[in-house]
């Protein structure tokens, strides 16, 4: 299923006033002024042709499809590290990650290793996804790898402000979700969806937004609330790089609400695409 930039004015063509009432109820909680000039900007590109009982937006399982296919299909692994400061951009948390991917197999596997400054290991959680709603989780912990209990995997990881879900990007195999809006992030236009979490997922989170890039699908930002409607947790690309042939994150922001302490998960060094590590990080754009 392919999604550029003419299907997204096409689904722009498809709203008109109704587009505005709807993403309006949506976006509360952001600021008036910036959501009514986004507002308007797209209200005055629909013709007054425009059919209102046509799907107004790609449907969320195929946006989701799209932003999956372009995750790397090989066997990879990545080396990064999350960094905690405190408001005087003291360091205060760093801790190393590895993460070994093998998204092309007909049931995606991939293991993330948290490991100490120093690099001893002190837990590695490890997805098997499955067909359905339900994937299944193995952890283990120790400087052993010892097999454990599974824990809160929305819980923020070794003091950080990630949490398991973020890291493997659970919410990307979440069912049931629902393409809500439009916005524009970091320069791009992106589709807005939302995910209830699912029966099953092991979530402490009750749903999930996710801004994805119209023209390159990829996940530009991701919201996380409780039960009660509260933004939990947001994590936003600041910055991308390619290596070899694949374009990756660089830079991921995650903050924690209501006390906005924030921890940036770094990317280091990726082997096993074709080509090998790249040279020349290109910003994304939005950094602060």
């Amino acid at each position: 299923m392919n999604f550029d930039d003419n299907s997204f004015s096409g689904a722009r063509a498809q709203v008109r006033r109704a587009w505005t009432t709807r993403v309006c109820a949506d976006l509360a909680w952001r600021s008036k002024r910036r959501f009514v000039a986004v507002a308007m900007i797209f209200a005055a590109a629909l013709p007054a042709s425009a059919q209102h009982d046509e799907p107004a937006f790609p449907a969320a399982a195929g946006l989701l499809a799209a932003v999956r296919a372009r995750l790397p299909q090989e066997p990879v692994g990545i080396h990064a590290q999350l960094i905690v400061r405190s408001p005087r951009f003291e360091e205060r948390i760093r801790l190393n990650v590895d993460v070994e991917l093998d998204w092309g197999r007909p049931q995606p596997v991939s293991s993330y290793t948290v490991r100490d400054y120093f690099g001893a290991p002190l837990q590695r959680l490890t997805v098997k996804r499955q067909a359905t709603e339900d994937s299944h989780y193995t952890f283990a912990s120790g400087p052993a790898m010892t097999n454990a209990a599974l824990p809160d995997l929305a819980a923020a990881i070794q003091g950080t402000d990630v949490s398991w879900l973020d890291l493997s990007l659970a919410y990307l195999w979440w069912p049931g979700g629902e393409t809500v809006g439009v916005d524009t992030i970091l320069g791009q236009n992106c589709y807005m969806l939302e995910l209830p979490a699912p029966r099953r997922s092991q979530a402490g989170y009750a749903r999930v937004k996710l801004w994805v890039s119209a023209k390159s699908m990829m996940l530009l930002r991701a919201e996380a609330y409780d039960a009660a409607g509260a933004l939990k947790r947001q994590v936003a690309l600041k910055s991308f790089k390619k290596m070899g042939d694949q374009w990756i994150a660089k830079r991921i922001d995650v903050t924690s609400y209501p006390s906005g302490r924030r921890t940036q998960l770094l990317v280091r060094d990726m082997a096993g695409t074709q080509g090998g590590a790249g040279e020349g990080a290109r910003d994304a754009g939005g950094v602060d």
